[in-house]
């Protein structure tokens, strides 16, 4: 299973020719999808606020990867920034949940020098706090220097890595 997921990811990682200066996306790889199923909220309140639903596809920055996500977790960050009205944070929304994540590398062509390639199962976590984006979604844009290669065991498993 885990192999088929990284040989799909790997085969359908080719990008188009850019503008070095354009925006990197999922949406430049062949036979990506144009939105993505995540949880999310518009505003603060209980858990009842979440939401399942469709959103854009991230956009990769300079020296950002995109990754399929596999496994990711709420914390009790995600809790107290939902249950309280924080103004003066000036968080943008709608807001993904999660700050951590396992996933495998989609594309790094935002990147000049990556240290991570295609196919890498890798963790890690993204500045959450004031940014919209989360990791519970199918596909996150992560700082570089924000995620790891995942340590392979033989009994590895993504809610493992995610965990870490």
């Amino acid at each position: 299973m885990l192999s088929e997921i990284i040989e799909e990811s790997i085969s359908t990682s080719t990008s188009t020719e850019m503008d070095s200066e354009t925006p990197k996306s999922l949406a430049n790889i062949v036979n990506a999808p144009s939105t993505m199923k995540a949880a999310f909220y518009c505003h603060e309140g209980s858990s009842s606020v979440i939401k399942i639903g469709q959103v854009a596809l991230p956009i990769a920055l300079k020296n950002q990867v995109i990754v399929q996500v596999l496994a990711s977790s709420v914390n009790p960050i995600d809790v107290k920034l939902r249950s309280l009205h924080i103004s003066s944070f000036n968080r943008p929304l709608p807001k993904t949940i999660g700050c951590d994540f396992c996933g495998i590398v989609v594309d790094i062509t935002a990147c000049d020098d990556p240290h991570v390639n295609v196919g890498d199962i890798t963790y890690g976590l993204i500045d959450y706090m004031f940014s919209s984006n989360g990791t519970c979604c199918e596909y996150i844009a992560v700082d570089e220097d924000h995620l790891a290669i995942a340590p392979m065991r033989k009994t590895f498993t993504y809610f493992t890595e995610a965990e870490i």
